[in-house]
């Protein structure tokens, strides 16, 4: 399995920093439900639009793997497409 780059703290270098400010600005203004996930399901990061749409904490969201929030019959769809998306 690919290992993908941990996106949920800032870049080690001095150089990423105009990117990364970026990066927050993306996370913060967007209207759509935006996250990051580890590879075992759980939230790393997610921006304020889950809060506002869901009406639950950062941190509530985050203590449960993403899979919980999935409908029971849309959860084979989804681990296919997850699965597509690593590949």
């Amino acid at each position: 399995m690919q290992t993908l780059p941990d996106l949920s703290a800032p870049p080690p270098t001095a150089n990423a920093t105009q990117t990364w400010a970026e990066v927050e600005n993306f996370f913060d203004l967007s209207l759509d439900m935006v996250g990051i996930a580890d590879a075992a399901g759980y939230f790393k990061r997610l921006n304020p639009s889950w809060t506002v749409a869901l009406g639950w904490s950062q941190e509530e969201l985050m203590a449960h793997p993403h899979f919980e929030l999935v409908h029971p019959d849309d959860r084979a769809a989804t681990i296919a497409a997850l699965a597509m998306a690593v590949k």
